[in-house]
């Protein structure tokens, strides 16, 4: 559209002490500062309220573009909308493209976290920068789906850090819950994150394990080798012997207490409250190498613990186990504490270890009458066999000599 200026005049103006206005029409202008900035404006009325929009500096902006945003302007003001609150409305739409999951995470850090005792917060930091910055730090903040969440989780329970996305879970939502107070978000995109955490029934299918023989004696030995080594603790060094004999779950093992073992019946019982199913007690019959190991640790015990830590927390975790395993040579990914689970129940099977019999010291249930009709007869001495039988199966891997055979006592 035509205007009362031309190129020339918007080019050659000069600054006079004082502002300028040169009037192209409709409301359009080139406004010039007293020092000789310039700069297309459009002056218009809203619901009878005089406005000015400013619609971008010169030369950047030249005649013919400034005229075609003047038009569009007046588009928008003709269907009832406000330049201005549409301008500012693009300016946010624009903010939130380059705002990163990083961005959102950091101001959220700083208003809410960074007031904690200073081991608190850069605990919190820390889980940020090594679990979730890595994954979608980066990510523009309104990119990221719930999936994307979903994902920083998984990651961390396919590795077997299952307190760690149980915290990090928490992180996402408190996350999640901010970006939306603030508006940079219409929904808390985290919200249901805490639903999706895999139950331990679940999380037994993606937890990884080596089972063949060679690589069972393999990781046997580089245990060995680590704890011989003098780096790991005594209580680290039994925790690690341990698991493979006993084929606990993690915290069934690591938060046992003293007064869950009964050395003279060779026995650990652990309480109904520890146990995933809450089936009752569970009662694990101990090895002669087993209880070798728990006399070592009983004579160097500083607390009610078994495996005793000397951080805050009263026992190591299973997490602090599972890195055991990694310092030991055993590499993320291919095997976890938990994975002695799977390797315990596929060896003793193909060794025809009976059944029921591998399943109950599993601390799975048996619900049928037969299995129900067995734990009545013969089952203690039974169980001690198995427990025994085992103890010795994995001896004569790591040695490399021939494995016991399955010759349970009729």
């Amino acid at each position: 559209m035509a205007g009362n200026l031309t190129d020339l005049q918007v080019k050659s103006s000069k600054p006079t002490g004082k502002p300028q206005k040169l009037t192209d029409g409709g409301g359009l202008y080139l406004y010039i500062s007293s020092v000789g900035g310039k700069s297309w404006r459009y002056d218009y009325r809203f619901h009878g309220s005089r406005k000015t929009y400013t619609i971008g500096k010169y030369p950047t902006v030249g005649l013919k573009e400034a005229r075609k945003r003047h038009v569009e302007l007046q588009d928008l003001l003709a269907s009832g909308i406000d330049p201005s609150n549409h301008k500012k409305e693009e300016q946010s739409i624009a903010q939130e493209q380059v705002r990163t999951f990083r961005d959102v995470a950091v101001e959220w850090f700083q208003t809410k976290q960074s007031g904690n005792a200073p081991k608190t917060a850069s605990t919190c930091l820390g889980r940020l920068n090594n679990h979730i910055f890595p994954l979608i730090g980066d990510l523009p903040y309104a990119s990221i789906g719930f999936d994307d969440l979903k994902n920083v989780i998984r990651k961390l329970e396919d590795q077997g850090k299952f307190e760690m996305a149980s915290r990090v879970a928490w992180i996402l939502g408190a996350i999640g819950r901010y970006a939306k107070i603030n508006r940079w978000s219409e929904h808390n995109i985290a919200d249901g994150i805490t639903e999706i955490l895999r139950t331990r029934t679940e999380a037994v299918n993606h937890r990884p394990a080596i089972v063949s023989k060679d690589g069972v004696a393999n990781m046997l030995r580089k245990i060995d080798t680590y704890c011989a080594s003098g780096r790991p603790s005594l209580f680290m060094q039994g925790a690690l012997r341990l698991f493979p004999l006993l084929a606990l779950r993690g915290n069934e093992l690591v938060a046992a207490t003293w007064g869950e073992v009964d050395f003279n019946n060779a026995v650990l019982v652990i309480p109904n409250e520890r146990m995933k199913a809450r089936g009752g007690a569970h009662t694990v019959y101990l090895s002669t190498q087993v209880l070798e190991i728990l006399h070592e640790l009983f004579s160097f015990r500083r607390s009610k613990f078994i495996f005793h830590s000397g951080q805050k927390v009263a026992h190591l975790t299973i997490e602090g186990v599972n890195d055991g395993l990694r310092r030991a040579g055993i590499p993320k990914g291919d095997h976890c504490n938990h994975g002695w689970r799977s390797v315990f129940s596929t060896l003793a099977k193909e060794a025809h270890a009976t059944d029921r019999l591998v399943e109950m010291a599993l601390a799975h249930s048996v619900d049928n009458r037969v299995g129900q009709a067995y734990t009545r007869g013969s089952f203690e001495a039974d169980m001690r066999y198995l427990y025994q039988w085992w103890a010795d199966y994995l001896d004569a891997l790591k040695a490399g000599i021939p494995t016991p055979t399955w010759n349970l006592p009729q």
